[in-house]
């Protein structure tokens, strides 16, 4: 019974956050957000990703997913782009990221029903920005040509099946055709349908 106690002990060593080398501002920040043991999901993202490695994972919500990838972006320093399905969840997105940065990296929230010309100065003012996007608004921006992509180095797809479900696979396409190929991606799923692994 000791050694698996030893066993389950040194399991939860490693999966803790504090073992992951993160930049002071940001350990410090999920220290705040009460951030202690990873979730699985957290686990099974966070290191391959902030190796610079490509991810395919499942995650419900509520399942910790935001900091599994949010984590990555804000220790990479990588500029970067966030694909939500949903307004409340893009907003959210930006709310959690900048918690964990503790307000030091700027992020840029894109979606509909916020007013466009205030995005625009946004992105204009900090073009450096990492951006959270709902698909549609992000294809205006695009087709005004008020939002630049080909320096994407890190791509979040949140939701990747809801998003699927909702018709937005078009904009997709167009989206993905303006960043660069060799960028790093994180796509999570609550499942995982034929037209998200392809």
């Amino acid at each position: 019974m000791s050694g698996l106690a030893g066993g389950a002990a040194r399991m939860v060593e490693n999966n803790r956050f504090d073992t992951l080398d993160l930049r002071p501002r940001i350990a410090q920040s999920i220290e705040e957000m009460g951030f202690e043991i990873m979730t699985p999901v957290q686990q099974k993202v966070i290191p391959p990703a902030l190796e610079g490695r490509d991810i395919l994972a499942t995650a419900q919500t509520g399942t910790g997913k935001t900091a599994a990838y949010g984590i990555p972006i804000l220790q990479s320093g990588m500029r970067s782009l966030v694909l939500a399905p949903t307004r409340e969840l893009a907003l959210q997105v930006q709310s959690d990221l900048d918690r964990m940065c503790g307000g030091t990296t700027p992020t840029v929230c894109l979606i509909g029903g916020a007013p466009f010309r205030d995005q625009k100065r946004a992105l204009k003012r900090r073009p450096e920005s990492n951006v959270v996007a709902t698909p549609g608004r992000l294809c205006d921006h695009i087709d005004q040509g008020t939002v630049h992509l080909d320096d994407i180095e890190l791509f979040v797809l949140d939701e990747a099946d809801e998003m699927l479900s909702m018709g937005f696979s078009e904009d997709l396409n167009r989206i993905t055709k303006v960043m660069p190929r060799d960028r790093q991606t994180l796509l999570l799923a609550a499942t995982m349908p034929k037209g998200v692994e392809r």
